[in-house]
């Protein structure tokens, strides 16, 4: 069994689209929203593998991490919006990696299991205080498997290169929470505002990591994410040191 620590930094950013009936009485309106949110993540955690024979591998690992947001709309009907936010989580990871053809196509059977305490994020409009969005900590469990091919380029007995595609699926067994809150500048309290996500999402994905057996670690990975709500497209650029 292999035990360590590890710090973590990623950069993701994810794109959305969303068109919207404005219209009311007399007055027809159709809206567009063009959503780019980046999250810069730093975590702190540890990690564990076991080898299990030859064709199977059990890994975990436990990361506490600082979430910093960076929001962008732009819309049809006012001034673009601009913001910034935080959040804090606490998320582990445990899955069991099959072997399916000579490591060349590997599965994965996972479930993230953790607490999310909830977002902060500010708004702007035309350099003044526009909205302020939050929302309540709520628990993880998302269980899921993904098909990876994979090619493992070993330039050196402790370092290799791994360029993956991969193809998977998720449920969220809580879901995500089902309201968020909402104040605009002017006003004083928070409004609840519904949130409905189907929590079944299909990915699709593929990357290159740069990994050695100890210290620093690389990897950027692009992943396009599906449900009958949302589709997203993230861009993820990671590093991250083995003690």
């Amino acid at each position: 069994m292999v035990l360590g620590l590890t710090g973590r930094v990623s950069h993701t950013t994810s794109k959305a689209d969303d068109a919207m009936d404005l219209s009311y009485v007399g007055t027809t309106q159709f809206g567009d929203v063009k959503i780019d949110v980046a999250d810069t993540n730093v975590g702190l955690g540890g990690y564990l593998m076991k080898v299990l024979g030859q064709k199977a591998r059990l890994y975990g690992n436990a990361f506490l991490d600082l979430h910093v947001f960076d929001v962008d709309r732009t819309q049809n009907f006012v001034d673009r919006i601009d913001g910034d936010g935080t959040a804090f989580s606490l998320m582990s990871e445990w899955g069991l990696m099959h072997d399916i053809l000579n490591q060349y196509i590997v599965g994965n059977v996972y479930a993230r299991v953790g607490y999310n305490f909830g977002f902060s994020v500010k708004e702007k409009a035309a350099g003044d205080d526009y909205m302020r969005l939050k929302s309540d900590g709520y628990f993880v469990l998302t269980p899921g498997y993904s098909l990876i091919a994979q090619k493992r380029i070993y330039p050196s007995a402790w370092f290799q290169i791994r360029p993956y595609a991969s193809i998977g699926i998720e449920y969220d067994v809580f879901g995500a929470p089902d309201f968020a809150k909402y104040k605009f500048a002017v006003a004083d309290d928070f409004t609840k505002y519904d949130i409905d996500i189907d929590p079944l999402w299909a990915n699709i994905g593929g990357g290159v990591e740069l990994l050695s057996a100890r210290g620093m670690q690389f990897g950027i990975d692009y992943r396009y994410q599906y449900n009958d709500a949302i589709q997203l497209h993230n861009i993820k650029v990671s590093g991250s040191y083995r003690f």
